[in-house]
């Protein structure tokens, strides 16, 4: 009797309760090894593993500790990168803001799987405390991702696995689908396994991880034409392109020039140039002499090309535009979604009175833009976007929607060093292409760059920190995938799902306690 007694006293609780929090550290920060650059992708189940057993049982208070610990942990390990140039803060700041959402959402996922513990059991508490985990992560993801400010839309659980056919999975219903499939399967088998340890569990638990990968071979992807095919060409300048360097006037622009005139050195044909985000880094429409320079540079290549720059007309945009051989700008695309204290700072002055120094550094606002992403060329649609719009859903998804036939991402990822964000980029970039069902362009100032094809082949890349180029044929496609018509619907159904059964677990909770 007093062994029994022994394994419930103050002593044992604690030190269960701190291998809880060693469980969420751990799970959390094995997010640095999951996804690119290193991609060690099978520790994905692990770290989802660690994360949901590290609440498992707990009431919603004590999830919300643990919450914040694995919270925490998942975003500062794999977005390091947001202290190349401005030191830790921005990385604690918004690990910490990331946290808070995360906990919130993982505390009430927790505490919903404990009290249904008490009406369920077996195979059927598996599945239930299964679907439960899903429905909130992925919530928690669509709320993180619009919130506040647009959110920060990165770190879904599918882009550890672009080279596993789990990555499939968002050709039928998007990021939030494949994610939803991931941490079902990962929580119905660590369920099936604790609730009763049996030949028949574990294979039931075999059967839910085989079936995320196997499942997905059998959807049919295709990167065959529909509508022709286009000869994209892309220079990689390999300039000092951040937003923080101490750069002369014309430099990206001199670097392109001479990435292009490695392309035209070779006589190959194309029929579009692209360039990156920020490849002129002139005042082309204050300055004549700007003007000419970019115009005899069409009128040599004499084909079209589409650059990103920096415009101020009413405001100031980061803009894509697409320049004509003896024509000129003939249509432009703003970025719609910049990227809020990076690129603008919301409520400038509450935040430059709490930190005047970081705000201080950004003096300029880019604004968000109205017109849609789309150019014209030879009668083709191509649709562009800027930068991490890559990660926001609706951005590829209206492209579509519009009649792109394929999709260019132009991106300038050198305030970001050697790090791993442009990896971690390329990994989504990869994934749109599979998600939109078009071949995808992603070319990048400074790399690595590169093409992929409606399937998520990839059949062209530029290393990172090189000067060069990329010529490839693309198959134009005008059909949509299921993911088209599903991510929009399926990510309101789960996250009005979490609303519902939130409410409902704060309204079991207060009426006991208003009976007494």
């Amino acid at each position: 009797m007093s062994n029994v007694a022994s394994l419930h006293t103050p002593t044992s609780t604690k030190l269960r309760f701190a291998l809880r929090l060693i469980a969420a550290l751990v799970g959390g920060s094995l997010a640095y090894l999951v996804f690119p650059r290193l991609g060690i992708w099978p520790l994905m189940f692990l770290m989802v593993g660690l994360i949901y057993v590290s609440a498992r049982g707990l009431r919603f208070w004590r999830s919300v500790t643990v919450g914040l610990i694995a919270g925490f942990t998942f975003f500062a390990s794999q977005t390091f990168w947001l202290s190349m140039y401005l030191g830790p803060e921005p990385l604690i700041a918004l690990s910490l803001l990331q946290a808070i959402i995360f906990a919130s959402f993982f505390a009430s996922s927790s505490a919903l799987v404990t009290k249904l513990a008490r009406h369920f059991s077996g195979v059927g508490l598996a599945i239930i405390s299964a679907a439960v985990s899903a429905i909130f992560w992925v919530a928690r993801e669509w709320f993180s991702g619009n919130y506040p400010y647009g959110g920060f839309p990165w770190a879904r659980l599918v882009s550890s696995q672009t080279e596993t056919s789990i990555s499939r999975l968002v050709w039928l219903g998007g990021m939030p689908l494949a994610d939803f499939f991931i941490v079902f399967a990962v929580v119905l088998g660590i369920e099936l396994l604790i609730i009763k340890p049996s030949l028949r569990n574990g294979l039931l638990a075999s059967a839910s991880l085989i079936g995320l990968t196997v499942l997905p071979m059998t959807l049919p992807l295709s990167a065959k034409a529909e509508d022709g095919n286009l000869k994209i060409a892309s220079a990689q300048g390999n300039a000092n392109a951040g937003l923080f360097s101490n750069r002369e006037s014309g430099r990206i622009f001199m670097n392109h020039i001479r990435a292009t005139n490695q392309l035209l050195e070779t006589g190959q044909r194309f029929d579009v140039l692209v360039w990156p985000e920020n490849a002129v880094d002139l005042d082309l429409f204050g300055n004549p002499n700007n003007f000419r320079e970019l115009e005899n540079l069409v009128n040599r290549i004499n084909r079209p090309l589409i650059f990103g720059t920096v415009t101020q007309r009413d405001k100031l945009y980061n803009t894509s535009v697409l320049w004509l051989p003896k024509k000129g700008m003939t249509d432009w695309y703003d970025k719609t979604k910049p990227v809020p204290f990076a690129e603008y700072v919301p409520d400038r002055a509450f935040w430059g009175a709490i930190a005047p120094d970081l705000i201080g550094l950004l003096s300029y606002d880019f604004a968000p833009g109205s017109r849609d992403g789309l150019f014209e060329v030879k009668g083709k649609k191509l649709g562009t976007l800027i930068c991490f719009e890559i990660a926001v859903d609706d951005v590829p998804r209206n492209l579509v929607n519009g009649g792109a036939e394929v999709i260019l991402s132009q991106t300038n990822n050198s305030d970001f060093g050697r790090s791993d964000e442009a990896y971690q980029q390329l990994a989504i970039a990869k994934l749109r292409a599979i998600e939109t069902g078009r071949s995808l362009v992603n070319i990048s100032t400074v790399g690595p760059s590169a093409v992929y094809l409606a399937d998520g082949t990839q059949v062209s890349e530029l290393k990172a920190f090189t000067r060069g180029f990329m010529n490839t044929e693309v198959p134009l496609r005008t059909s949509k995938t299921p993911a088209m018509f599903i991510v929009e619907p399926f990510t309101w159904f789960v996250t009005l799902t979490a609303l519902a059964l939130t409410l409902y677990l704060a309204i079991s909770n207060l009426l006991p306690r208003r009976r007494k």
